[in-house]
């Protein structure tokens, strides 16, 4: 606790430590040592408040639960990797959701303001996919000196302020601001801390376990199109934001629940000379903007050519995303609540279709990038013959494939670049990758939507044509040999093991 702390008699501290040791979950965790000055290396030290409550028949003291579980949550528990994942999880969950959720609002404002440009339109729900994803380098570079846990937290408030905000706004040029570039740098906070804090903890099945993570987005791309519209018919769209608000500052709690792996022998000497080259900057403030300022990595022909065909990519990701709802009703006549089915299929699918991909790139000895220029080649074929669908079901189906599908270009990402480039190198190149992807999804959308001003199907044309040539540039890369790392050595694929195993210290 550290405050009001007053040493206590060593029976009480006896019974106590007795009492903690008899359950089970602390039992397997921490070796608890109250008081002991003798003990030193017993492990995580319990600070005790002097209040005292009756506890096994002695008189005991009441430890700060809050502190208790964070110091809990700290030490090297055995398996804490599964939480990293579950809370990671969670917040792929609400920014993929909540961000997702603009298709059902581009068919509201498109009603709303009937005369505004539809490409405008479509550049609100952009510019929070654009935004967030070119806040890469900048969170990567404070997840690394600041920790997973602040920066995703920070983030946290920042989207739930964006989104609160939106309930009031004016005129759709507002929208914008605390939609679109408020909410974006909140999602940009939370979204890549969370996915480098599961690749911190996991050497081994790397690729499944954050396939497992990205999962989350698929489910609440799943889930918003199904609940978003009904909150709009019962509130009305501004009053709906109140609950994307509220959704995105539950991220607090899994951002809470985010901690380093243990540090190794050479990253505690390389903070120790770290911390005697500080001049008049502070080594930590150096340290971000070294890491969000580095351009090293494009050097690399590999890092060059899987950023090409990432561009391409992100240009025609968000397509369908924003598009499918408005053309079902238009080419269907279907409502604005089945409209939606179009989202939800694709991104059920995409559920299966990241588990799947993960457990072949872990399970198989085909590369990540090889699967990946695979799927996203039958994605693009997929996607360029929506506009042949002759009925609203065959729409659902080229929806559940197209989501399927398109699952490992997000899903093995980071599995792509480690394999290629080092896990040295991930942070700087996960963070500079999100950063080149994030200024294709600000141009995506809007030129899709001017191409296919006058039919939507245009759109759909262009973003399979999209995917089909980004997988040409990215079969270039087979030709080129694995990155060597700083050291000399050509980064190792991770192999996979009999069980997905943390990495925790021993």
């Amino acid at each position: 606790m550290g405050l009001n702390e007053k040493r206590i008699p060593e029976p009480v501290n006896s019974a106590f430590e007795s009492h903690l040791l008899e359950t089970t979950a602390v039992q397997e965790t921490i070796s608890i040592s109250v008081g002991r000055k003798d003990n030193e290396k017993a492990g995580t030290q319990l600070e005790m408040s002097n209040y005292r409550a009756p506890l096994s028949n002695a008189s005991l003291p009441v430890c700060d639960l809050g502190g208790f579980l964070l110091r809990l949550a700290e030490t090297q528990t055995p398996n804490y990797g599964w939480v990293i994942i579950l809370a990671a999880f969670f917040c792929s969950f609400i920014v993929d959701g909540v961000a997702g959720a603009f298709g059902m609002y581009r068919v509201e404002l498109k009603e709303l303001y009937p005369n505004e440009p539809h490409y405008l339109i479509s550049f609100i729900g952009s510019l929070i996919y654009g935004v967030y994803l070119l806040m890469g380098p900048i969170s990567c570079g404070l997840a690394e000196t600041f920790g997973y846990r602040s920066t995703i937290m920070l983030g946290a408030v920042i989207a739930s302020v964006g989104f609160f905000s939106s309930c009031y706004v004016t005129h759709l040029l507002w929208l914008y601001l605390t939609f679109g570039i408020i909410g974006g740098i909140g999602f940009g906070l939370i979204y890549s801390p969370s996915i480098m804090c599961v690749c911190s903890h996991f050497k081994e099945r790397n690729a499944l376990a954050v396939s497992i993570t990205v999962c989350g987005s698929s489910v609440g791309g799943m889930l918003s199109p199904l609940i978003v519209p009904l909150l709009i018919e019962e509130y009305g769209w501004r009053s709906s934001m109140l609950f994307l608000s509220a959704a995105s500052f539950q991220c607090c709690v899994a951002g809470a629940l985010m901690r380093r792996p243990p540090p190794s022998a050479e990253a505690i000497q390389e903070s120790v000379k770290n911390d005697e080259r500080s001049f008049w900057l502070p080594p930590k403030i150096r340290e971000a903007l070294g890491d969000m300022m580095s351009v090293k990595v494009y050097t690399s022909r590999i890092f060059l050519l899987y950023n090409i065909a990432s561009f391409i990519c992100s240009i025609a990701f968000l397509t369908p995303l924003f598009f499918l709802p408005s053309f079902a009703i238009s080419m269907f006549g279907v409502e604005k609540f089945v409209s939606g089915w179009t989202v939800t299929s694709m991104s059920a699918a995409g559920i299966f279709g990241r588990v799947f991909f993960g457990w072949l790139a872990d399970g198989s000895h085909l590369e990540p990038l090889r699967i990946h220029n695979i799927s996203i080649f039958i994605s693009g074929v997929v996607l360029a013959l929506v506009p042949l669908c002759p009925t609203f079901e065959i729409l659902l189906f080229a929806a559940v494939l197209y989501g399927f599908f398109v699952a490992p270009y997000i899903g093995l990402m980071s599995s792509i670049l480690t394999s290629r480039l080092g896990l040295e190198q991930l942070p700087n190149a996960f963070g500079q990758t999100q950063l080149i992807a994030g200024i294709a999804s600000l141009l995506g959308p809007p030129l899709t939507d001017k191409l296919g001003e006058d039919t939507e199907a245009i759109s759909f044309y262009v973003a399979g044509g999209g995917w089909i040539l980004a997988t040409l540039i990215a079969s270039l890369i087979f030709l080129l040999p694995p990155q060597k790392s700083s050291t000399g050595r050509v980064p190792e694929r991770i192999l996979p093991t009999a069980q997905l195993n943390p990495v925790v210290a021993v």
